[in-house]
C-alpha cells in the first residue's frame, strides 16, 4: 500500500526568488510532484526551513540582508498564506549563511555571518 508523503522544501530558481515547493513522495519514495509553489521573495539565497508549529513553518534566507518569513501550509501541502517577513540584522548587505532551527512553539533561532565576518545568533 502506498502512502502519500508531503514535503515542504525551500529552493532557488534561476532568476534568484526564492521559492518553497511542495512535493508529494509516495512510498517507497517515488516523486509524485509538485503539490503546490510559492515565490517568498526576490532575490532569495541560502534559504533555511523549519517547523514551527501546526501549519506554520519558517524560512530564513539572505535576501538584500538576511530575513525571515512565516508561511502556513496545509497538511495536504497547499499554500494558504504568507504570514509576516521580518529583518534578522541591521548589516546592511550581510545575513549570510543563515541556518534555522525550532527552540519552542512560536520560538526559533536563526544563526548567521554579519559584519566583519562574525558570528550572530537571534531568536
Amino acid at each position: 500500500m502506498k502512502t502519500k508523503v508531503v514535503y515542504i522544501v525551500a529552493a532557488l530558481a534561476l532568476a534568484v526568488p526564492l521559492l518553497s515547493l511542495n512535493v508529494a513522495l509516495a512510498d517507497p519514495g517515488d516523486i509524485g510532484g509538485v503539490i503546490d509553489r510559492l515565490e517568498v521573495d526576490t532575490p532569495g539565497h541560502q534559504p533555511s526551513m523549519t517547523h514551527v508549529s501546526g501549519d506554520v513553518y519558517a524560512i530564513a534566507y539572505k535576501s538584500s540582508s538576511g530575513d525571515l518569513t512565516t508561511v502556513e501550509i496545509s497538511a495536504a501541502g497547499d499554500f494558504i498564506a504568507v504570514l509576516d517577513t521580518q529583518g534578522l540584522t541591521n548589516d546592511g548587505d550581510k545575513g549570510d549563511w543563515p541556518s534555522i532551527v525550532r527552540v519552542s512553539d512560536y520560538v526559533v533561532a536563526v544563526a548567521f555571518k554579519g559584519t566583519d565576518d562574525n558570528g550572530w545568533l537571534e531568536t
